[in-house]
Formats: structure tokens, C-alpha cells, sequence
């Protein structure tokens, strides 16, 4: 039954009965102890010969699978069989290894005097001692197949049977690291020029013979180097001989071995994951490994590869999940970070780094982002992390990965957040994720700088990049920005998200960056804009998953675990009532956003936020009447101060004006103040003008803002002031024209036709504020609107007539699709068609592409208002005949 095993259709039953798992079968002691070698023996043919019709090379990995998945069930002593099987080929190489002259020749011992001063660390005798020469020139009579064939069945037995070739290791790692040697070695004969073959160090250098086919060559030390890394992660205690420490001899020699692969790794193993890459992360995942990497060249040479110009995902993510496993340990901050704590005396500034030091736990939990946790290894966390110094140089790698993979402004930002579709580019997510982790422990200044410039873009709306990665973008940013030279600088460029961020978390995220600046930068005065922030975007579910920073603005203590806990076994039966706006805490913050004594002390920096937040919070249409009349108010008094604040440094500005009350703070000029309201309300009120009728309560509330605003400081847009009247209220059109009276928006609409055509008003405040007024009360439906409706039919017309030619063809483009689109308004849109075909003020610019006729237009217009006019007319007596019928 044996022989018939890993023929083709066979499945390895004949085997699992006849040896059975040594516990239920039948057979006795003495029985199995005679059947299993033969048993073993019979089928390890079938693990190396290839021979039937269509053989291949997966179809001999089959077989092997298939065979040493049916051998599972025998005990660790009886693979000792399978073992010397596997290791016959090997016999010379044993013999030379066990042998008690295995020692270092006299040519060995003058090369180990030639060492590197990078590998001064190593122990070049012990690694020697592992490589007798004799050993090595064993091996130079096995054909190249045979050692490439033996290396993959060891392989595979390591994938089937682990744990149970425990005893065996040892043996089997000598002969892998003997394995490895004589496949470098022989290589650098053949290539002695090339980068990832040569030099050897001195301790592993011996003279064998060149192999012929340095692809197969290639291929034999790749599986090698993959069996030592196997052993070292499975085995690592007694592949070196049961020491107990490390590094050991055997440990040396591999590294030793595999240094050349190690220092190609930046240049020739960046498209795909690679023996000598598989070898760090076995060390890092592994702590009794970690000496291994506080010696060079390993770590710097893995870490280096981040820097490489083409660099695939996979091996980028295996990069950074090693360096994620190492942060696991304590980190051991030396360079920049140590002499900064040197020069820190003063006790503000050492006691605000033990607070962030205190709070690092807290801070990646937050910037995990409430996911699952990775458990952290007890094992690592208790030592050393090898990766404290090379902290900076770690950083410089991963910044110039995040440049080439994330890009560096808004524009590169969203044409990668389009390749990489709902979730994060290519590559930038798992980095983004271990800057989480890292962002407690980058040193101040320049390091952390550089990220916050890099990382800043990302979260600018117009990069429009995935919500989940904006979040993470902003969660990093919470914990560098506060450390960083260019604190003031995050804060001002953030101001815009407070308005465009959708998703809830990315809106918490972006909380916490405004807390935490005002919480490490004090200088910045952000404090009550954070808390009111923090009012606006409160949950009734939010309060345990503040972030620390938040937290701390709070007066909240995250230590009370005892609460949390006993809170979360009540939760599950009001969260679904509780996951709601606070509007208790809400109102609290509209109330707060425009207080007198804030608004006495607060500059474009500060105020810039909440512009942009309440102007959103208006948008967004709350349900909740009192809170939009709250985020009203509150906007409308900021708005005054605003363009109050512009027009007295303006004033101020002038030769012999008295200082502005309260004087001028450094920087603070009128434009900033003029530039943020256009950024801001202005902006906001473009789009409130455009709504529809529904909304008209909402518009009004933009008229009124807009006035205001240009009522206080006539230069934001001096051709809407001549519309404003301060003195005779009732002469104001903003005013007039959000009067519940329709007919004073009538004569609103009729005195602003007077300005338009006396060119008073320019072009973008026609297309921006008249028009859109124009069009909505122009699709008016109703009796009561039916001459406020045909008032802005004539305006439209006068619009027309002052805008230049683009906007023009626009508005006539729109007119003919919003009468497709609305056949009911089919007449009255017609007839603004009309009114704007009249007002042909182009015919130089497009005579020539009409053919030269230029009475055409307006006498087609003419005719066709004609017999609008006349039909209307007619509908007109319809209707009043049906009325009176009615009656």
C-alpha cells in the first residue's frame, strides 16, 4: 500500500491506516516499532523522484504534501527516520561537522584579522568554528539539484510537522547554515563583481567551487537563507546549540552569510519579499531575537529600503509591520531627542513632556481609531526596543516613503485619493497607521515638522481624500502638531475642515487637533475655540471616546477604568436612544462661540474656525428651529466683529488716525480680517442664495448676514454697499428684499434694475448675489408671487445686459434647461429668455459667428416676446371666465 502512495488520485489513506496515530491504532509497540522505518523508508522515494507522464516540478511538491501530511501522526522519534532519509546526501558534511578537528585553519584564522570595523561586534571566531573548510568542500560533491531538492523537503517538513522536529533541530540548523555558506561562497566565485553576491566577510569566506548555473546557484542560497529563518523562528534556542543566548556562533554566521543580500536590499529585493526581508521580521517578531538587530547592519539596511525609489506594497508593509513590532518595546530615544531633554531645565517644559510621556497610551489608543487592538506581545513590551536609535533615521526613511507614495500639496493628495478609491492609497495606509504609534515618540522640531507638513495636505477639503483616511490623517496630526514650529500654521490651515469634514469620526479627529493645540500651545489662545468646537460636534455617546487632549479640556479622567467599566455594562440598553446630538451641549457652545469677552481678545486665527463650523452648522439644516436661530445669532455677531475689526485697522492705517481700540496685534492687518470673511460667509452665502423656495428662511438669513458685513466695512465689496442704507432702514435693499411684504421685494428687484444698467454693480456680484435671487424669484409659483415673479424676469434682463460673454451664454443655457425641465414655468421662463435675448450686448465678439447678422437676435426676440405677451393674455381671460363660472 506504501508503494502505491502520491501516485496520481491518491490521497495518503493507505498510509494513515497502516500507521495510524500511535494511540488508537491497533498495532503494538514492538510492531510499530518495525513497521514504521519501512514504512517511512518505502515512501521516501516518492518525496524525490520525479517519473510518470506530465511530472512536473508542482506535481513533486504534490506528492511531498501529500506524503508528509500522511506521516503527521508519528511521534518525534520516529521522524528521526524521515530526518537521516533527508540528511543521507549529506553524510561527508556530518562527519566533517562532528568532527573533533572542526576547527578554523591557520588561512581562516589570518582572514578573521581582516574584519570590517562594522561587524567588530560579531564573533567571527564562533561564527568560523560553525564552517569547518572541510565541511564546506563536502558539499562540492552533491550535484546542485540534489541540494536544492533536499533544501525543499526540509522546507515543506517544517511546514507539516514543526513542533515535532524539535529534537532534531540543531542538527538540522548546522547543516542550513552549511547549506547557506557553501551557496554564497560559491556564488562569489562565479560573480565576484556583483553587489548582492560579494564581498563575504572573512569569517564565512571560504574557497569552493564556482557554480556554474548562478541562477540555480541563486535560487539554492535563496532556500538556504529561508530554512536558517525558519529554524531561527521555530527553533531559535536550540538551532543554536541550546545556549540559551543570543547572538550565538550559529546566529553570527547566518547574518554573516546573508550580508550581502542584506545590503542589496534597497537596490534588488524591493519588488517582492525576499529571504533576507523574511530574516528581519522573523528577528523582530520575535523578542528573545532582538539583540540581533542592535548590531549593524541589519536594521539600518532593512529600514534603508523604505528610501528605495520602487518599492512594492508588499515589501513596504512588511517593513513597516516589522518596525511595528518593535515599537512594541520600550524606546530608548538617543540623538536629537536626548540632547533635547538635555537642555530642557526649565520644569514647565520637562514636566509638559512627562504628561505627554504619561499620556502616550492613551494617545494610540485614540489614533488606532477605536478599531480592534493588536495584543502587544508581554515579552517585547518588557525589554528594549532596538529601533530607539535609529528613531531619527527611521523617520527620515518613513517621510520619504510617505513623499513618494502620499505626495506632498492638496493636488497630489486627491489625484492619489482617486487611484486608491474608498480606502487609502497604495502603500500610505499602513504607514499612516505606524505614524499612530510613532507620533508619541518623535522628538520636537525638525523630525516632527517635516511630518506635519507632509501629513497637513491630506487633510485639506480641497484634496477630497477618503473620510477614513482623512481621520487617520488627523489623528496623527493630533499628537505632532502641538511639538511642532509650525503649531500656528496647522491651526489656520485646519480652519477649513471645520466645514467640510462628513464623516463623525473625521469631525472628532479634528476636535482633537484644535484641543491639543490649545492645550500644548498656549500661546495660540485656541482654548475657547476648542471648547467651542467641541460643544458643536457633541454626541450624547461621545463622552468615553474623547481623546486625551479633549479629555483634558474637559476636566474628564480617563483613568477611572472602574466607571468606564461598569457605564459599558449599562450602555447596551440605552445606546440606541443615547447616539444622538447633545443639544444641551450644543446650544451651550452656540451661546459661547460670540461671547463679549472672547470676542475682545480673538484674532483671524481664532475666530477662523468658528466661521467656518457655524456657517456649515447653518447648511446642514438642523431640524432643531432654536439651534439654527442660536447658530444664527452667533454668526451674525461674529460677522460684525469681523468686518467691524477690518474697517477700524483700516481706519486706523490712515496718516494722523488714532490706534485702533483694541490696538493691533502683530500681523494683524485688514486684509486677513477681509480675506476671511470672503472665505467664509461670503462664500457660504453663494450657496444659500442658490437654494429653493423652501428654504427661503435660510436665505434671508445670508442676506442679512452679507449686509451686515458691508454695512460695517464697505470696502469687503464696495458696489454691494451702494445697496446698503444705514441711515433709512427702509430704504435698505437687503433689507427689503428678506421682508415678509412681497411687494417691497418687488420694488427691490425694479431699484436694483436702476443700478445694474448705471454699471454700478460688477460682474461676479451680479453672478454671485443678484442672479441667484433673480432665478428663484423668477420660478415662482403661486398667485401672491405673480408680480414679484415677472419683476424678476425684467431683472434677469438687466443682469444680462452687464455680464460678459461666458455668463451670459450660461445664463441662457440654464433658462432652456430649467424650461425642459419645468413645463408648468414653461411661459414665464420663455419670457425670460426673451428678456435676456433683448439684451444682446455682444455683437462684435459674435457677429462673425452668427455670419454677420446682428438685427437678427433682437428682432427673433421681439416677435417671439410678441406672441408670449399675446398668449398670456389669452390664458388670462380663460382663467377669469373659469373664476367666474366657479362662482
Amino acid at each position: 500500500g506504501a508503494e502505491e502512495v502520491g501516485e496520481e488520485g491518491d490521497d495518503g489513506a493507505t498510509v494513515s491506516r497502516a500507521v495510524g496515530d500511535g494511540k488508537g491504532s491497533s498495532l503494538s509497540t514492538t510492531c510499530r516499532t518495525a513497521l514504521v522505518p519501512l514504512v517511512v523508508r518505502a515512501l521516501f522515494g516518492r518525496l524525490l523522484l520525479r517519473s510518470g507522464r506530465g511530472s512536473s516540478k508542482n506535481q513533486l511538491a504534490g506528492k511531498r504534501a501529500t506524503v508528509l501530511a500522511a506521516l503527521g501522526a508519528l511521534s518525534p522519534v520516529e521522524l528521526g527516520t524521515l530526518v537521516d532519509l533527508a540528511l543521507a546526501p549529506f553524510a561527508h558534511l556530518e562527519a566533517a561537522l562532528n568532527s573533533p578537528a572542526s576547527h578554523p585553519t591557520a588561512a581562516e584564522m589570518e582572514q578573521e584579522q581582516e574584519q570590517d570595523p562594522e561587524l567588530s561586534a560579531y564573533d567571527h571566531a564562533g561564527a568560523s568554528a560553525e564552517l569547518p573548510h572541510a565541511a564546506l568542500l563536502a558539499l562540492d560533491g552533491v550535484p546542485l539539484t540534489r541540494r536544492v531538492g533536499v533544501a525543499r523537503m526540509l522546507l515543506d517538513m517544517l511546514e507539516h510537522h514543526g513542533p515535532k522536529l524539535r529534537p532534531h533541530a540543531r542538527r538540522l540548523a548546522r547543516v542550513s547554515l552549511s547549506l547557506l555558506a557553501h551557496a554564497a561562497n560559491s556564488l562569489a566565485a562565479a560573480l565576484p563583481g556583483a553587489v548582492d553576491v560579494s564581498p563575504l566577510p572573512p569569517a564565512v569566506r571560504r574557497s569552493t567551487r564556482a557554480v556554474s548555473d548562478t541562477t540555480a546557484g541563486r535560487e539554492a542560497r535563496t532556500l538556504a537563507l529561508r530554512l536558517c529563518v525558519e529554524l531561527m523562528g521555530s527553533f531559535s534556542e536550540e538551532a543554536a546549540g541550546g545556549e540559551g543566548t543570543v547572538p550565538s556562533p550559529w546566529h553570527d554566521g547566518v547574518i554573516l552569510c546573508a550580508l550581502p543580500m542584506l545590503r542589496a536590499l534597497p537596490t534588488h529585493y524591493t519588488q517582492a519579499i525576499s529571504a533576507p526581508l523574511s530574516l528581519l521580521t522573523a528577528i523582530a517578531s520575535d523578542a528573545f531575537l532582538w539583540p540581533l538587530l542592535e548590531r549593524p547592519p541589519l536594521l539600518h539596511c532593512t529600514l534603508s529600503t523604505l528610501s528605495a525609489k520602487k518599492l512594492s506594497r508588499p515589501v513596504a508593509d512588511a517593513i513597516l509591520d516589522a518596525a511595528d513590532a518593535l515599537l512594541d518595546g520600550k524606546l530608548d530615544l538617543t540623538g536629537a531627542a536626548a540632547a533635547q531633554e538635555e537642555e530642557e531645565t526649565d520644569d514647565a517644559t520637562r514636566g509638559r513632556r512627562d504628561s505627554l510621556a504619561a499620556a502616550a497610551r492613551a494617545a494610540v489608543a485614540f489614533a488606532e481609531g477605536g478599531g480592534k487592538r493588536r495584543e502587544v506581545d508581554p515579552a517585547r513590551a518588557a525589554l528594549p526596543s532596538p529601533l530607539g536609535p535609529h528613531m531619527g533615521a527611521f523617520l527620515g526613511h518613513l517621510r520619504t516613503h510617505l513623499s513618494s507614495t502620499l505626495g506632498g500639496g492638496a493636488a497630489a493628495a486627491a489625484k492619489a485619493a482617486k487611484a486608491g478609491g474608498r480606502g487609502a492609497p497604495p502603500g500610505g495606509g499602513r504607514a499612516l497607521a505606524l505614524l499612530c504609534r510613532m507620533a508619541p515618540h518623535v522628538p520636537d522640531g525638525e523630525d516632527c515638522g517635516a511630518l506635519v507638513a507632509l501629513l497637513l495636505p491630506w487633510a485639506s477639503p480641497k484634496a477630497k481624500a477618503p473620510q477614513p483616511l482623512v481621520e487617520r490623517v488627523l489623528r496623527v496630526l493630533a499628537f505632532l502638531a502641538p511639538r511642532a514650529p509650525q503649531a500656528g500654521g496647522v491651526a489656520d490651515a485646519l480652519a477649513a475642515a471645520c466645514g467640510g469634514l462628513r464623516s463623525r469620526g473625521a469631525r472628532g479627529a479634528l476636535v482633537e487637533v484644535f484641543c491639543a493645540l490649545a492645550l500644548g500651545r498656549p500661546e495660540l489662545r485656541l482654548e475657547h475655540t476648542a471648547r467651542v468646537l467641541l460643544g458643536l460636534g457633541a454626541h450624547a455617546t461621545d463622552a468615553s471616546s474623547l481623546g486625551p487632549a479633549a479629555s483634558a479640556l474637559l476636566g474628564l479622567h480617563a483613568e477611572k477604568q472602574g466607571d468606564d467599566e461598569s457605564k459599558a455594562e449599562r450602555a447596551p440598553k440605552r445606546r440606541a436612544r443615547l447616539d444622538e446630538l447633545d443639544f444641551d451641549a450644543r446650544a451651550t457652545a452656540l451661546s459661547l462661540a460670540a461671547d463679549g469677552e472672547f470676542l475682545k481678545v480673538a484674532g483671524v486665527r481664532q475666530l477662523a474656525p468658528l466661521l467656518h463650523a457655524l456657517c456649515a452648522e447653518l447648511l446642514g439644516a438642523s431640524d432643531d428651529l432654536s439651534l439654527r436661530h442660536a447658530a444664527g445669532g452667533s454668526l451674525a455677531r461674529l460677522v460684525r466683529h469681523a468686518a467691524g475689526r477690518a474697517a477700524a485697522l483700516a481706519a486706523a492705517s490712515l496718516p494722523g488716525a488714532p490706534p485702533a481700540n483694541p490696538p493691533a496685534t502683530e500681523g494683524e492687518i485688514p486684509g486677513a480680517w477681509r480675506a476671511l470673511l470672503l472665505r467664509t460667509v461670503l462664500k457660504t452665502a453663494r450657496v444659500a442664495l442658490r437654494l429653493p423656495m423652501e428654504s427661503e428662511s435660510l436665505r434671508h438669513l445670508f442676506l442679512g448676514l452679507l449686509a451686515d458685513a458691508l454695512r460695517a466695512d464697505a470696502a469687503l465689496a464696495p458696489d454691494l454697499a451702494v445697496l446698503t442704507n444705514s441711515a433709512d432702514r427702509e430704504a435698505d435693499w437687503f433689507d427689503n428684499m428678506a421682508h415678509t411684504q412681497l411687494h417691497r421685494r418687488r420694488r427691490a428687484l425694479a431699484r436694483v434694475q436702476t443700478h445694474i444698467r448705471a454699471g454700478q454693480l460688477t460682474a461676479p456680484s451680479l453672478q454671485n448675489v443678484i442672479l441667484p435671487i433673480a432665478l428663484t424669484y423668477a420660478m415662482a409659483t403661486g398667485d401672491s408671487w405673480q408680480t414679484v415673479a415677472e419683476e424678476a424676469v425684467r431683472t434677469l434682463g438687466a443682469v444680462a445686459a452687464a455680464l460678459p460673454w461666458r455668463g451670459y451664454s450660461t445664463l441662457l443655457r440654464t433658462l432652456l434647461k430649467l424650461a425642459d425641465a419645468n413645463p408648468a414655468l414653461e411661459k414665464r421662463l420663455l419670457k425670460a429668455m426673451c428678456a435676456v435675448l433683448q439684451e444682446f450686448g455682444h455683437a462684435p465678439e459674435v457677429a462673425e459667428e452668427v455670419g454677420g447678422i446682428e438685427g437678427a437676435p433682437a428682432a427673433a426676440a421681439a416677435a417671439v416676446e410678441g406672441v408670449v405677451e399675446a398668449s398670456d393674455d389669452e390664458d388670462d381671460e380663460e382663467e377669469k371666465e373659469g373664476e367666474a363660472e366657479a362662482e
